[in-house]
């Protein structure tokens, strides 16, 4: 068992995201866990890869596109990304979001 203290971990802004900050709570190869502080104006390019991913809004709203639509996500709003999908998680230029991403990488098992 271990505790995290979040606030203290490094803050990191992944490559291909922007206007963002993440802490990675977990990080191993088959699963990572992080909190990320996202702008109005923040976000990730649209991506397509095996992992999945689940998110979940702690604070605020943002955009989620899904390789067709994009739709808005508020706090309490939870998504799944399954494997191959096509994805991206941005600002909705309204309001900032807090969230919790947890990315499941199978191809590790």
């Amino acid at each position: 068992m271990k505790k995290v203290k979040v606030g203290a971990l490094e803050t990191i802004t992944p490559p291909r995201h922007y206007d963002l900050l993440a802490r990675k709570i977990c990080d191993s190869e088959l699963l990572t866990v992080a909190r990320v502080f996202m702008s109005a104006h923040g976000g990730a390019e649209i991506d397509e890869h095996p992992a999945e991913h689940v998110f979940y809004v702690l604070r605020g709203s943002a955009k989620m596109f899904d390789g067709k639509e994009s739709f808005e996500v508020e706090a309490g709003d939870s998504i799944i990304v399954e494997s191959g999908e096509t994805h991206s998680f941005t600002g909705n230029g309204k309001e900032d979001c807090e969230y919790l991403v947890v990315t499941l990488n199978r191809s590790a098992l």
